[in-house]
């Protein structure tokens, strides 16, 4: 990094903030030649205290489901969740099935729904990929009946 640091003409500096590889860090020592880069959050290693407000318990089985879905694959539009007898089945959008992380998240999902819903014993997943509308068919008493 000196090198690089030198030719953008920049002088390094202990706790002075740099940028290297599109990476920001803290210059910690220089010397020799060498430059000493801490490429870690700010927060590392401090502790961080939050405020958090509860909003809503979930208490329903299906509540709990979907929660945990927008936990692992964020809101989905169109998706669907029922439980009914200890299965719960999950309508999920076609498009979904492109995401490459998918596995991994639904096996989260499935951990998760296995350790805090005790009344699902199965996961069932449904993706329609077609769906067409029937248009019935004019009986022949509808077709007279307009002029």
């Amino acid at each position: 990094p000196a090198r690089e640091l030198s030719a953008r003409g920049i002088v390094p500096r202990v706790g002075m903030e740099v940028e290297v590889r599109g990476e920001r860090g803290i210059v910690l020592s220089v010397g020799s030649g060498r430059v000493i880069i801490d490429f870690n959050h700010p927060l590392a290693g401090k502790e961080v205290v939050y405020k958090v407000k509860l909003v809503k318990v979930l208490r329903a089985p299906e509540e709990r489901v979907k929660g945990f879905l927008e936990k692992w694959l964020g809101r989905l539009e169109g998706a669907e969740v029922r439980v009914e007898n200890g299965e719960a089945v999950l309508e999920l959008p076609f498009r979904l099935l492109h995401s490459r992380e998918l596995v991994r998240a639904l096996e989260a999902f499935a951990s998760d729904v296995e350790k805090h819903v005790k009344e699902v014993t199965r996961i069932k997943l449904v993706s329609t990929i077609l769906e067409r509308e029937v248009k019935e068919k004019e009986t022949p008493s509808a077709q007279a009946a307009t002029p």
